[in-house]
């Protein structure tokens, strides 16, 4: 799915910007899962639920109320939802990350993996783009 150039320069800055990666209908399903969280969280004030390996699921931000929603951050979304698992494992976003380094798609395959997500707008509005950082 890369070229050399890509994974070179995945290497060499630590991220790398690939267009075109979700479809549309990915996005609105991922968004659907998400926006559904959202509306649960309404009922938490803190970090809440639970993983398979005992962290936080869902952490909501310091202003966040049930008025004003801020889910900040989903722990290991592919246990909870088979879009987000279906992504993980067999989309263009799973080929990605394989063409970089085995290890890293892995690491975002694997329970282990989080969902930060800043959305604005709708589905349609948002580019079908992914952006993988190096953490080190």
């Amino acid at each position: 799915m890369l070229e050399q150039w890509q994974i070179d320069k995945y290497n060499e800055d630590g991220f790398l910007v690939v267009e075109n990666v979700l479809s549309t209908e990915d996005i609105s399903a991922l968004l659907e899962d998400f926006n559904g969280w959202v509306e649960e969280s309404r009922k938490h004030t803190q970090a809440y639920g639970e993983t398979i390996d005992g962290r936080a699921r869902f952490d909501v931000d310091h202003d966040h109320s049930v008025d004003h929603p801020s889910l900040r951050r989903v722990a290991s979304p592919a246990e909870i939802s088979d879009t987000y698992k279906r992504i993980a494992l067999e989309s263009k976003v799973a080929s990605v990350l394989r063409s970089i380094d085995w290890r890293l798609w892995r690491s975002f395959s694997s329970w282990q993996n989080q969902l930060q997500i800043a959305s604005y707008g709708d589905a349609s509005e948002m580019a079908p783009r992914l952006s993988i950082y190096a953490t080190q």
